[in-house]
């Protein structure tokens, strides 16, 4: 029974790391192939990224993971996620997204996850769980964040760099509503006005733009690989939002989330998020998804 659990644990880790080398080959193949080179020849590396799952999928009070021979241990992280079937324990077990408060989605040690670097294209990498804990030592803290009243960044500075990966907006929601009887029809009549200065008067009088503000100060939370802030906002448009920014330690990398919860209504209305870059030709790589 025990070498079939091994087994099964094997496999299923097995399956990830196929998973993870996989798609990590696949998704930038496209963008290699566009330069003349082959599928095989996009070797690209996997940046470096959490791996999560569900840490009721271990089976077991396992810390890290370990690659067999030689190999690497990496530790387990746990931190807080859903938990199914049972009411919240006190409200600190809820998020200002979970409304209607039947399971806590911030239990703690609900989601087990562990940082994969350096994984090239197409490559599999086979691991074991391990009950070994496995300390990793902190880095020097090298990126220069700047900060505003709210404890949300403006900007972030690696060594090397002349200038931020972003500036200061980044992160910030919009709302553009129009004022007016038949307000959708005042779209097509405020496009048309060849005079610039008349139709910036009429923006100005049939445009309603409403930001969103911080409800408290980012939190910070700060792992050896990546920097965190997460903030709740508000805005009468929506339900709820949040923002999270993380910034990687080593490396000129930054990854922003945006969740909102649009609040039903037929008023016609444009949301604007703001992603300010310092310099031309960056771009970044954005992803959109709804349900």
């Amino acid at each position: 029974m025990k070498d079939w659990m091994m087994c099964w644990k094997l496999v299923a880790f097995l399956g990830l790391a196929l998973a993870c080398g996989h798609a990590a080959g696949q998704s930038l193949a496209p963008e290699a192939a566009s330069t003349g080179t082959t599928d095989a020849e996009a070797a690209i590396q996997w940046q470096g990224g959490w791996i999560s799952m569900p840490a009721s999928c271990l089976r077991g009070d396992f810390h890290s993971l370990e690659e067999p021979g030689p190999g690497t241990a990496i530790p387990l992280v746990f931190d807080r996620g859903y938990r199914p079937f049972t009411p919240p324990g006190g409200p600190d077990e809820l998020t200002v997204e979970n409304t209607s408060e039947t399971f806590p989605d911030n239990a703690p040690d609900q989601l087990a996850r562990f940082w994969i670097e350096g994984l090239e294209g197409e490559a599999v990498r086979r691991f074991l769980l391990s009950e070994k804990s496995i300390d990793v030592p902190a880095e020097p803290d090298t990126v220069k964040v700047t900060l505003d009243d709210r404890n949300w960044p403006t900007s972030a500075v690696w060594p090397g760099m002349e200038k931020p990966l972003f500036l200061e907006g980044t992160g910030d929601f919009l709302s553009v509503a129009i004022r007016g009887f038949a307000a959708r029809w005042a779209y097509g009549d405020i496009f048309r006005l060849a005079d610039p200065v008349e139709r910036d008067r009429r923006r100005s009088e049939s445009l309603e733009e409403v930001p969103a503000v911080a409800r408290q100060p980012s939190r910070v939370e700060r792992n050896p690989y990546t920097t965190v802030y997460t903030q709740a906002l508000e805005h009468p448009r929506l339900a709820w939002i949040t923002r999270r920014l993380e910034l990687w330690n080593r490396q000129p990398r930054a990854r922003l989330t945006v969740r909102f919860n649009r609040r039903e209504s037929e008023m016609p209305e444009i949301f604007f998020l703001s992603s300010t870059l310092p310099c031309r030709e960056t771009l970044p790589q954005t992803r959109t998804t709804a349900g």
